[in-house]
């Protein structure tokens, strides 16, 4: 059940991530096109880009967690037995549910000292909580599925393969 949310979770919003980094390749064709035929660009058009890749980085880290992704170089792994490469996948997965967790509590701090001052963007005065909300979401869901990937290593073992469910 809960393996089940988090991964539909992630997936959401790795979807939303995809339509934010498409959202910044069409603004930033328009504004080419605009600043060769009209002479001016997107108003805002940093701003704009830097807001849809913030959103599209960080709301698709936790997805490689989820799925299990992440690139592993098996070159040591492969001499140890199966229950050895279980334990040292646990271990490193538990290392990244407390990196996740202690960036995404330091990212909230910085975010909630954001919205207090009342930052905004430099063109268009987007409010700079805008720009941390998929910093500390995309943080914390990573990781909740670096634990939903230890639970299901736990009981799988470390071969299991990316994004099966426990």
């Amino acid at each position: 059940m809960i393996g089940r949310i988090v991964e539909k979770s992630v997936d959401a919003l790795a979807w939303l991530a995809l339509i934010f980094i498409g959202a910044a390749a069409l603004v930033t064709g328009v504004d080419v096109v605009m600043r060769h035929t009209l002479g001016g660009g997107v108003r805002g058009m940093v701003d704009l880009t830097q807001l849809a890749v913030m959103y599209s980085v960080f709301l698709s880290i936790a997805y490689g967690f989820a799925r299990r992704a992440h690139v592993a170089v098996t070159v040591l792994t492969e001499m140890f037995s199966e229950r050895v490469n279980t334990a040292l996948a646990l271990l490193w997965w538990l290392v990244a549910v407390v990196v996740m967790a202690v960036l995404a509590y330091a990212a909230f701090g910085q975010a909630r000292l954001i919205a207090g001052y009342g930052d905004v963007s430099q063109n268009i005065r987007i409010p700079m909580i805008w720009y941390w909300l998929p910093v500390v979401v995309g943080l914390a869901l990573s990781a909740l599925a670096s634990l939903w990937a230890a639970i299901v290593t736990l009981k799988q073992g470390a071969g299991s393969g990316s994004g099966e469910s426990a």
